[in-house]
């Protein structure tokens, strides 16, 4: 009989056994538990990934259950110690209510057969909350014959809102006769498909390929905590140069190679001087990894870490820098919201992309005031920056184009979230909405809570964002109720937002139409709400009342701007109640936001 413990069995090695003939069972346990808790065992249906049930007399639960039924294994029984030896605080946190906290994650299936699904100090928490386990996500990205090994560790966001997922990943160059750049491509176009198949939250955001073996413990199971610290360093390193490199070549460029330098092997700049060796400045060989990472970040082509072993004085680095730099083409990088989802089935030139936006540009300007007579008033309501939602109705697919319109020169900072199976359901369509707008992917049948972390993304990178809170398009052109998630992005964002009513997109483009049919449109911009602004009257509520509270304000406000010969845009009850919704907004600014159109001032329109 084969039992395997100490650490998980690959699933690759336990069906390897299995067809070779042979039974290996696997069980789980730890040193406080002397040592057994659970074991698979012969009778039994063998399944791979189990460590099997627990054993006669042991009791094990799972603790604080997630919506998968993954929470922390807890386990009693006669084999359970007693304590930590003369460590009596340690020993009630670990025995707690009698219970031995493993301190493992896990999940229970109906016959009681247990899953480990990782360490609980180890877990990764999402921007938005959610439970990210590493030993998952490194079986995923590890399947592939050109990656050695895999880490997966949780770095902190700048805003200290959760965890970015990062990883450092180890290529296998003796897998085959390819060269070592090719084996790294390989290995990012693993990672990029690997990534399309997980949720958002899931995907590795972070990653840097790594040229040397993991840290270990003696007994093979690799330091997490190194992990994450060496990541940190390499982000750092990456950060730093990104900030020191803007610069050109020349003298100025050889002063950022020396900072770099110093900022990487952390000596003052009065040591980093051309004729210093590397090895006197204390490089090692994790250092010169972090020195290309650094390099690469600013803009020099790095298609082999290795080559920079071979430098030896500060002059080699600086001369082999320049050369690089220089000779790379220089690529426009595409808005960080839109990269972030980029999949690149067909290559589009970023000179090409730039020139097509251009004159996608100019072709809206020509249909919005040739082709359509449209007409915009408020136009001074616009903010002079980003960082903003615009809430606005929804009737038409010609609704982004107009808001764009309306915007004027701001309108080049206009994103809005759009249907991922539907804008960018084949490789066609995906070429286009990434490389020619500013349209941002999502799963519109996905989470929820994910897609408004991505739409909060796009605001703090500085776009605005365009929201319909409606949810989608209106087939009869009558305006419905919006959803409070408009004000649970504000809450999130805490960013302000600009009311619109859209008039005349129905019947110049109906749902499910294809040729314009009227020709006049017109956008009314409301007054400018601030955080403040919005925030103020859903004091003292609870967050699900306040966001609700701020979605009507904003709904009463935009429905207060509708014209007088569009009032059936509003249906039978919105307009009785948009004059009542408009005033209750108003009185707490004390402007005339929400006034209705036959009292409103002509300065409001």
């Amino acid at each position: 009989m084969l039992i395997s413990g100490g650490s998980a069995l690959s699933p690759e090695i336990g069906k390897a056994f299995r067809g070779l003939g042979f039974r290996l069972f696997e069980g789980y346990g730890m040193t406080e538990a002397s040592p057994v808790l659970t074991v698979q065992r012969p009778g039994d249906k063998l399944l791979i990934g189990s460590v099997g049930r627990a054993l006669p007399g042991i009791d094990i639960k799972i603790e604080d259950e997630d919506d998968r039924g993954v929470g922390e294994v807890i386990a009693r029984g006669p084999n359970v110690m007693k304590g930590y030896y003369e460590d009596e605080d340690e020993t009630a946190t670990v025995l707690a209510g009698g219970w031995l906290h493993t301190g493992d994650l896990g999940r229970l299936d109906e016959s009681g057969n247990l899953y480990i699904v990782g360490r609980k100090k180890e877990m990764i928490l999402g921007s938005s909350g959610e439970n990210i386990y590493p030993d998952e996500l490194e079986e995923l990205y590890a399947d592939c014959e050109y990656v050695k090994e895999v880490s997966i560790a949780g770095l902190a966001t700048s805003g200290g809102s959760g965890e970015t997922v990062a990883g450092l990943v180890v290529p296998d160059y003796e897998v085959d006769d390819l060269s070592r750049a090719e084996i790294r491509e390989r290995v990012r176009e693993h990672i990029k498909e690997t990534s399309h198949k997980l949720p958002l939250y899931k995907r590795l955001r972070v990653y840097h390929l790594w040229d040397h073996d993991l840290p270990k413990t003696s007994t093979r199971k690799v330091k997490r905590g190194e992990v994450q610290r060496e990541l940190e360093r390499l982000e750092q390193a990456a950060s730093r140069a990104q900030r020191v490199g803007a610069g050109g070549g020349g003298a100025a460029g050889a002063s950022w190679v020396r900072e770099v330098l110093g900022q990487v092997s952390q000596r003052p700049l009065s040591e980093v001087v051309p004729q210093a060796r590397l090895d006197a400045l204390g490089f090692d060989s994790l250092m010169i990894t972090e020195l290309a990472v650094a390099l690469e970040a600013a803009g020099v082509p790095m298609p082999d870490s290795g080559e920079l072993a071979n430098l030896e004085t500060v002059a080699e680095v600086e001369a082999f820098a320049g050369d690089r730099r220089r000779a790379a083409p220089k690529v426009a990088k595409p808005p960080v919201a839109v990269r972030a989802e980029a999949d690149d089935d067909i290559d589009v030139p970023a000179p090409l992309a730039r020139a097509g936006r251009r004159v996608l540009g100019a072709g809206m300007r020509v249909i919005y005031e040739r082709l359509l007579d449209a007409k915009i008033s408020g136009t001074a309501y616009v903010p002079p920056f980003g960082g903003y939602i615009v809430a606005a109705n929804h009737a038409s697919h010609l609704d982004m184009g107009l808001v764009k319109h309306a915007l004027g020169e701001n309108g080049g900072k206009l994103a809005a979230l759009a249907a991922k199976d539907y804008f960018f359901a084949d490789p066609i369509r995906r070429a286009y909405f990434e490389n020619f707008t500013n349209l941002v992917p999502m799963e519109r049948h996905g989470s929820l809570r994910e897609s408004l972390r991505l739409a909060a993304q796009v605001v703090e990178e500085g776009y605005i964002l365009l929201i319909f809170p409606e949810g989608t398009r209106s087939i009869t052109g009558v305006m419905t109720d919006f959803k409070p998630s408009l004000g649970y992005l504000a809450n999130r964002t805490r960013c302000g937002i600009l009311p619109m009513f859209l008039a005349g997109t129905h019947d110049a483009l109906p749902k499910g139409g294809w040729w314009l049919g009227a020709r006049e449109v017109s956008a009314r911009i409301g007054t400018f709400l601030s955080y403040d602004d919005l925030r103020a009257p859903a004091e003292g509520m609870s967050r699900s009342e306040s966001y609700r509270a701020i979605s009507n304000r904003v709904e009463g406000i935009v429905r207060g701007l509708c014209p007088e010969d569009q009032l059936w845009a509003l249906g039978d009850s919105g307009r009785r109640t948009a004059v009542d919704a408009a005033a209750a907004a108003d009185s707490s600014t004390g402007g005339d936001a929400g006034a209705p159109p036959a009292t409103r001032p002509e300065a409001r329109t």
